[in-house]
């Protein structure tokens, strides 16, 4: 009998601590999950400093000064840490996005941190394809600097402005059918 009650006793023992430790793999699974959805309201309404005072300017190929305007705005920064050419490569599959923005008076702006060594091909290249959104070819940074609280995750690189720069969206809508939905919902509108 007492050899029966040391049994069940070792089996809710182990029942108990692999009830405890699947609560504890999962809390800890969502982690990330939670600390991406925290960087996420962190950002709604965040201000963004578009005032550039180093970097170089282009719409439809054209080298020009960007200044900031009072339109909605969508914005994607492709930061140092990626190929700032290899994204030119996919810029094409934001063209409806664009011509969308464009229907209710907004812009959009690419903004690409190439090296300095790259810079000379970049241009030629935004010269040459004559995009007709923004592209801003930042070299030295300013962008980061100024708008220091974005996050590093690459996820959070493209967002919707309010007029006053505001963040009102975040997400890439051409890679998400939910956060496309939002766009048009919202952003659109």
């Amino acid at each position: 009998m007492r050899k029966t009650r040391n049994i069940r006793n070792i089996i809710i023992t182990i029942s108990v601590l692999a009830i405890i430790g699947s609560i504890a793999y999962y809390w800890i699974s969502q982690a990330p999950k939670r600390a991406f959805e925290k960087q996420i309201i962190a950002m709604q309404g965040m201000p963004i400093n578009l005032n550039f005072e180093k970097a170089q300017g282009f719409i439809f190929g054209k080298d020009s000064v960007y200044t900031s305007n009072t339109k909605r705005k969508y914005v994607m920064f492709v930061d140092s840490i990626h190929c700032s050419e290899c994204f030119l490569n996919q810029l094409e599959n934001y063209f409806p996005l664009n011509d969308s923005i464009q229907l209710v008076n907004g812009e959009m702006i690419v903004i690409l941190q190439p090296s300095k060594s790259n810079m000379g091909k970049l241009c030629r290249r935004i010269e040459r394809e004559e995009y007709p959104f923004w592209c801003i070819l930042d070299s030295e940074r300013e962008f980061n600097h100024k708008n220091s609280k974005i996050p590093k995750n690459h996820k959070l690189h493209s967002f919707g402005l309010d007029e006053n720069n505001n963040i009102i969206l975040i997400g890439d809508p051409t890679k998400n059918q939910r956060i496309n939905d939002l766009y048009i919902r919202e952003f659109l509108k």
